[in-house]
């Protein structure tokens, strides 16, 4: 069947046939879904990529964008897609003189920053409405919220784990 658009005195074919015509249509968005799904999962098959090269490049990554310190893997997560596949790994980097060593130093640290933090919130509560001198500043919570992030100490790389997606 061919199909003409525009002639003058013959119509054109959704017109004459449109049944056919949309039943054309949508096998031929059948046929490339389905062609494009059953080409994507038999061309490609996905690989994990080894945790070990994964670390070498965030490391290479964080000595990179955060020169001159040296930084150390404290630790590792790796992360999972909604299907439950391995998808990424997350590396958490500190600084070499950081205050911690490893994963239970730096659940210890967050700990004592939180307590810190929720000091600071409680005097600022406790102070009278219209004074806050006699209490906290608000510049003294955010110095807080801040010191809790340890922005200048931590680094945090998150790489792809599969063949299929950049380690970057």
């Amino acid at each position: 069947m061919t199909i003409v658009f525009g002639e003058k005195g013959k119509g054109s074919a959704m017109r004459k046939k449109p049944f056919a015509v949309s039943i054309m249509i949508i096998f031929s968005c059948l046929l490339f879904i389905t062609g494009s799904a059953h080409g994507q999962n038999s061309a490609t098959e996905t690989v994990i990529i080894e945790l070990d090269l994964a670390q070498y490049v965030a490391s290479e990554q964080v000595h990179r964008n955060n020169p001159p310190f040296e930084w150390r893997a404290i630790d590792h997560m790796v992360l999972h897609d909604i299907d439950g596949a391995v998808s990424a790994y997350a590396f958490i980097f500190a600084k070499s003189d950081a205050p911690f060593k490893n994963p239970e130093d730096l659940q210890k640290h967050i700990l004592e920053k939180s307590k810190q933090l929720s000091q600071v919130q409680q005097k600022l509560a406790d102070a009278p409405p219209d004074s806050l001198t006699e209490g906290v500043t608000p510049a003294e919570v955010v110095e807080a919220e801040e010191s809790l992030y340890d922005f200048y100490d931590l680094a945090t790389v998150i790489t792809g784990a599969v063949s299929d997606s950049p380690l970057i």
